[in-house]
């Protein structure tokens, strides 16, 4: 199942935290099993290790570096990048086939066509894919006549459906005495902007290795909660764990990210976030206008199917069974998210709804 060429690089985070290692002890005494390769399909996902990510050296391996820069450095292809480009539409003939594609770039307004046999590939996401195909008058007939787009073809599929891994914090602070142990407190500011540890720069550049080669949640795992036997496959896991030594600076995961560049100080901790990866709740997205300059608009759904919630909420009590095993003793002060006020599965409930956020999973939006 593992292969060994290929233009994308997959490897292990060449650094470990001894709070990730502090994870694993703490799983291993809450009789979690240990689960050494995620990508290994011939086993049962559920457990808890390392994650692989997608790097090559100690550097990000993207898309872009995987196939566009050796595609653009081949003369043989013919092979044109435009960015800051603005999609407005897919144009499509009236053999309701996809010929071209209207975009601006610095003001103006251009129209490429295909050539005989050739293709439009739409790979916009599952946000902006679906608002890209109702913008060229593709999806639901009385949403695109609300906003006066002449319909091609019907397709109510089109931004229905969509999917998302919710997700919730629960996050402890270490005491004093062990301040440094996160990588969050090796940062500074230098000239209003923060920037990591000089140390960690110059690891990387000789070494490729250290703090800056890690994602952040490259440890976790994959469990199974009471809810899972409403499911069909009772051997795949409802709840992914992962696990961040550093405490969060909010309850939500993902606004703690854009709060933490501009927080001068922040106590060691630990966090682990719950997500529910097999979500039975569903949203939508539709146009706000029919201008590709305005950004749709969104329903997650989040939480609109309970069984979510219960996902969750068995989320928040594992991460707390983890937390107080004894490989976390001396590393545990107090809980900061939720608080050790909040217990029971009301209170539970009550703070999973105010805190919930996207785990980055979205999908299922542009079924024609």
């Amino acid at each position: 199942h593992h292969s060994r060429s290929g233009e994308w690089s997959v490897d292990h985070v060449r650094y470990q935290n001894d709070l990730s290692k502090c994870f694993l002890k703490s799983c291993s005494d809450a009789g979690l099993p240990f689960n050494d390769d995620f990508n290994n399909w011939d086993k049962s996902q559920e457990g808890a290790g390392r994650f692989t990510v997608s790097q090559h050296n100690g550097s990000r391996c993207s898309a872009a570096s995987a196939f566009l820069q050796p595609a653009l450095q081949d003369a043989s292809r013919a092979l044109t990048v435009i960015c800051g480009a603005l999609v407005k539409k897919v144009i499509v003939n009236d053999a309701r086939v996809a010929s071209g594609v209207e975009f601006s770039v610095g003001g103006k307004t251009h129209i490429v066509r295909v050539s005989n046999r050739g293709e439009v590939l739409l790979a916009a996401g599952a946000i902006q894919s679906p608002q890209l195909l109702m913008l060229s008058g593709i999806g639901p007939e009385d949403h695109l006549a609300q906003h006066g787009i002449d319909v091609i073809a019907r397709s109510n599929g089109v931004g229905r459906n969509f999917q998302d891994h919710p997700a919730v914090n629960v996050s402890f602070e270490c005491p004093k005495a062990k301040q440094g142990i996160s990588p969050t407190s090796h940062c500074m500011f230098i000239f209003g902007k923060k920037i990591p540890h000089p140390w960690w720069i110059l690891r990387w550049f000789l070494f490729k290795s250290g703090p800056l080669t890690s994602p952040g949640c490259d440890h976790g795992g994959f469990f199974r909660t009471s809810s899972v036997s409403h499911l069909e496959d009772k051997a795949s896991p409802d709840l992914q764990l992962r696990f961040l030594p550093a405490r969060a600076v909010t309850a939500d995961g993902m606004n703690s990210f854009a709060v933490f560049r501009n927080t001068t100080h922040l106590a060691d901790g630990f966090s682990f976030q719950s997500i529910a990866v097999r979500p039975h709740s569903r949203g939508c997205v539709r146009l706000a206008s029919p201008s590709a300059l305005d950004k749709p608009l969104i329903d997650g759904g989040y939480l609109s199917d309970k069984r979510d919630l219960a996902t969750l909420r068995e989320g928040i009590r594992l991460s707390r069974r983890i937390a107080q095993q004894s490989a976390f003793s001396q590393f545990l002060h107090h809980e900061v998210f939720p608080g050790l006020d909040v217990q029971t599965d009301e209170e539970l409930d009550a703070y999973i709804t105010a805190t919930i956020h996207s785990a980055n999973a979205v999908v299922g939006t542009c079924r024609m």
